[in-house]
């Protein structure tokens, strides 16, 4: 391990939400900085950067060494597409080192578009374990930031599988929700975090209520309490761990935080990595400490009062959350003057050595050299004139060649041989010296996107081998799939034609047997088992796979291969990445359903899946307007008209934070909010996860008119707390709607979604 740690160190990646907060960074000692322009980000109330300042930022990142990822993490509309090349085209052609992705279709129209930008999957993906990798791998992803959930276990796992880059967090604000997994700000208050508007309602307090709607657990009695509000992370004591795991990244949340945050929180991290690696290069790891006052400064960064050490290791408990109002402690004055004047201010960071000569007769000639790479460059001025009266002496020459205020260059020695009695106007000085340290910087940048493209040569190339090595061969996967009567890629499949649909026009998502009958009297053409339990609810139906899959999901993932690849079950819905990798991996080559979860916001992400899923059920953030217009006459399409929207998926569980986890006794417990709403949690306790529905359901029987609504044939119904005569009432209502009859309106609450405006 000592040699590898000696070939290979972690980069140390920081946040930066303005010109400030990147330069605090790169003078603290960041290897790498992450930001976002004006829009595409996930972070779109902080400062981030118009487009001249990026370009300045790239420059000077990229003259000091410092590597620049720009984030491009958010879901995009089909009408989006073009001003993402429009805005990134210009950074790539000055030599942009990554991008960051959550949407698939534009993860594929980068990888099309800029074949030599390096693509980095956002942890708004929730990469959970190396079937999502080797999926999006092929889509030209050379870095994975996997979900904020992993054990170092399953890290060390995602490693062994690919050798591709995995950057981590290590500092900064968690979420109660797998990232990317929430729609609670979206469906309460219109703003989405899959579009960088999160309101963050899971700050605010709720309570805990059983099954049967009462308070419970060890806080019951609390006034005030926050049980989806997470505690910051902070792992500097666990440093020698991360590194030991492999990890390529090192990453501080807090684009949204002052430039002090990002200068203090670099600083200490980047003095306790340097510590590890030289205690390792010495044989003494052992001795790895944390300073009492490096720790107490942490604590008074813009960092909420508790923390914890993340995911890394345990899997979820009462000790993730902060109970109490989850507020940011403060920061005192002296420290804040003391990180402003140490290092916010512009980058200076890349030291030369100035060797001139200036002789009566002769052009002036200055070589400037980066003292840390050896790039050189020679310039050459007017000549200079013999000296009248007083010659000018090497000490003004030096004194004039050092004057590189404005610049990232450091002169660190400064030499000039003067020969005779020399004359030099200090205007052709400055001009010389302008010239040598333009040219270095051409050089420099020149030098260090050879290298950039070297490095991401390398990468693909190991990532090509071991796919070839290891993974499912393209054009027999499309045979087979051919020869059972399913052609990839329904995305093209004409309008009149209802493909893997065809006699399906109302399909019931059910969690148990009295559901999925009353859901059959009610005239459902498809049940979907979603019991995560096999009770025969539907033999010979689909089943659902989880919405994450780890490790504790390994025997029901198994089992539902089984009882596929045995046509037990005809199809399968899946939800995430991981399950349609898997299914595909294991050799089933049957019907596949891919989820809302998908998130098929645009016409490229069907794309990119059309070859693995058969069918898409439409994005719950769209409006029925946007979807219409963005997939006209799709056979291949479902529309969710009734259920409860899932809005979080959380390891965290909210029987464990009141101790009341028995291990298996899964069912449902309620969140009660400031307004005394009552929001659903699905306790999956086989899977260790809990599922958070909205409070009232969807419901889109008033929609039975529209021209999305009637040319979608197949409609979902998803039923979680109904009882078996709700179930079978909704279920009637829509068989009479998809039969062209007109509806009563309904006795039970309901939201139409976002089907009228679309998420903002």
């Amino acid at each position: 391990m000592e040699e590898n740690l000696e070939e290979k160190h972690v980069e140390l990646l920081a946040p930066a939400g303005s010109l400030e907060a990147f330069e605090a960074a790169v003078n603290a000692g960041a290897d790498a900085v992450y930001l976002a322009g004006s829009k595409f980000g996930a972070r779109a109330y902080a400062e981030n950067f118009d487009s001249e300042t990026l370009h300045q930022v790239l420059r000077t990142a990229h003259l000091c060494g410092v590597r620049i990822n720009v984030t491009v993490n958010t879901l995009t509309r089909q009408e989006e597409l073009p001003g993402v090349l429009e805005f990134l085209g210009p950074l790539y052609e000055d030599g942009l080192d990554a991008v960051i992705v959550q949407d698939l279709g534009v993860m594929q129209m980068l990888h099309r578009e800029m074949p030599d930008l390096a693509l980095h999957a956002s942890t708004q993906l929730s990469v959970t374990n190396a079937d999502a990798v080797q999926f999006l791998a092929r889509l030209g992803v050379t870095r994975v930031v996997p979900a904020r959930e992993l054990s170092l276990a399953e890290i060390r796992d995602l490693k062994r599988e690919l050798p591709i880059e995995v950057e981590t967090f290590i500092h900064g604000a968690m979420c109660y929700c797998y990232s990317g997994k929430c729609l609670f700000s979206s469906f309460l208050g219109g703003r989405s975090g899959n579009r960088g508007r999160c309101a963050q309602p899971c700050r605010l307090p709720y309570r805990i209520l059983d099954p049967e709607g009462r308070r419970t657990g060890e806080d019951a009695a609390r006034k005030e309490y926050y049980p989806l509000s997470m505690r910051d992370m902070q792992t500097v004591q666990i440093l020698p761990e991360l590194i030991e795991a492999g990890i390529d990244s090192f990453k501080i949340e807090g684009r949204m935080k002052k430039p002090e945050y990002a200068a203090g929180t670099v600083r200490i991290y980047r003095k306790y990595i340097d510590l590890y690696y030289r205690l390792c290069k010495e044989g003494r790891r052992e001795e790895y400490r944390v300073e009492p006052e490096d720790l107490q400064e942490l604590s008074e960064l813009y960092i909420r009062s508790e923390r914890s050490e993340g995911y890394y290791h345990c899997y979820n408990g009462r000790n993730f959350v902060t109970l109490g109002e989850p507020g940011y402690s403060g920061a005192e004055e002296a420290l804040l003057t003391k990180l402003r004047s140490g290092y916010v201010h512009p980058v200076t960071g890349v030291p030369v050595g100035m060797d001139a000569r200036f002789a009566a007769g002769e052009r002036n000639r200055l070589t400037v050299r980066a003292l840390s790479s050896g790039v050189s460059f020679t310039a050459e001025g007017e000549k200079a004139d013999t000296a009248k009266n007083r010659p000018m002496t090497a000490e003004v020459f030096e004194k004039n060649l050092g004057k590189t205020g404005g610049t990232v260059f450091v002169p660190k020695c400064v030499r000039a041989d003067v020969e005779g009695a020399v004359f030099v106007p200090v205007g052709g000085i400055n001009a010389l010296r302008r010239e040598a340290l333009a040219g270095l910087e051409q050089k420099l940048l020149n030098d260090y996107n050879q290298k950039r493209m070297y490095a991401l040569r390398k990468v693909r190339e190991e990532i090509a081998k071991s796919l070839s090595d290891g993974g499912i061969d393209e054009d027999e996967s499309k045979t087979v799939r051919e020869s059972v009567g399913i052609s990839a890629g329904r995305f093209d499949a004409v309008p009149d034609s209802d493909g893997v649909l065809s006699g399906i026009g109302l399909i019931a998502v059910v969690l148990n047997e009295e559901q999925a009958d009353a859901a059959r009297r009610g005239g459902a053409d498809l049940i979907i088992d979603d019991s995560a339990s096999f009770s025969g609810i539907g033999k010979g139906e689909f089943v659902a796979l989880p919405y994450a899959v780890r490790g504790k999901n390994h025997a029901f993932m198994e089992r539902a291969l089984q009882d596929l690849r045995g046509g037990i079950y005809r199809g399968a819905l899946v939800r995430n990445i991981e399950g349609l990798w898997f299914l595909r991996r294991g050799g089933y080559r049957g019907i596949i359903l891919a989820d809302s979860s998908l998130y098929c916001w645009n016409r490229e992400s069907r794309k990119a899946l059309a070859g693995e899923a058969d069918a898409f059920v439409y994005p719950l953030e769209l409006s029925g307007r946007e979807l219409s217009e963005t997939f006209p006459g799709e056979a291949d399409s479902i529309l969710m008209v009734y259920g409860r929207v899932p809005m979080m998926i959380s390891a965290g569980c909210v029987r464990k934070t009141e101790k009341l986890c028995r291990g298996k006794e899964e069912g449902f417990y309620f969140l009660e909010d400031r307004m005394g709403e009552h929001f659903p949690v699905r306790t999956v306790c086989t899977q260790c996860t809990n599922i958070v529905y909205n409070s009232v359901p969807l419901s889109l029987h008033r929609a039975w008119s529209d021209t999305l609504f009637r040319r979608t044939r197949a409609k979902m119904l998803v039923f979680t707390t109904e009882s078996a005569e709700e179930t079978a009432a909704a279920t009637a209502l829509f068989r009479n709607i998809q039969d062209g009859l007109m509806a009563e309106e309904p006795t039970y609450r309901y939201t139409a979604g976002h089907y009228k405006k679309g998420a903002l």
